[in-house]
């Protein structure tokens, strides 16, 4: 009877040092944070996994759908996208693959509130945001959590972030956010 127990105290312990990288769903739109550069999707979540697809740069924008996220070490988390448009409206992208979160954007709506936790009963962050195009960090459901400027658009501390609900940011650089 003790060496199952001490098996399972070892597997205990070994489990609790693997991280685990469990991919979430989320259901929203983000467009690419510097349209002049190409975007490179991968089959996995992290640098590792094969290059499958490079969506253009496009001066106009190009908006991609967002289906999941994963979080990875280094506080580095990985949006899994299932197709993107450009500006012109062709599909650039139809499949899944995975991008870093940081190079993707969302532009706030200017009359809503942004929260630290991802929850309309969390605490409100005090920032006001004016149409600010907010890199992305996270996203939980219709969810973000965003990078916030403390002047204009600049990051100047790239911790302070926030979550915004569906209806408080927009994903599409080709519409105004109202």
């Amino acid at each position: 009877m003790k060496r199952p127990l001490i098996a399972l105290a070892v597997l205990s312990t070994t489990m609790a040092t693997v991280p685990v990288h469990a991919e979430q769903s989320c259901n929203t739109y983000a467009f690419a944070l510097e349209p002049l550069r190409t975007i490179e999707l991968r089959a996995g979540a992290g640098e590792q996994f094969d290059l499958v697809a490079t969506v253009p740069a496009d001066e106009g924008g190009t908006v991609f759908g967002i289906v999941g996220v994963e979080h990875r070490h280094l506080d580095i988390h990985w949006l899994k996208v299932d197709h993107a448009v450009d500006s012109r409206s062709r599909s650039v992208f139809s499949g899944t693959a995975w991008v870093p979160a940081i190079q993707l954007a969302v532009k706030s709506h200017p009359r809503y509130t942004v929260f630290v936790e991802p929850s309309m009963s969390a605490e409100p962050v005090d920032i006001s945001l004016f149409d600010a195009v907010l890199p992305l960090s996270d996203c939980r459901g219709e969810w973000v959590q965003v990078e916030l400027p403390v002047t204009g658009t600049e990051i100047i501390d790239p911790q302070l972030r926030g979550w915004m609900p569906s209806g408080a940011y927009c994903g599409n650089p080709w519409i105004e956010c109202d």
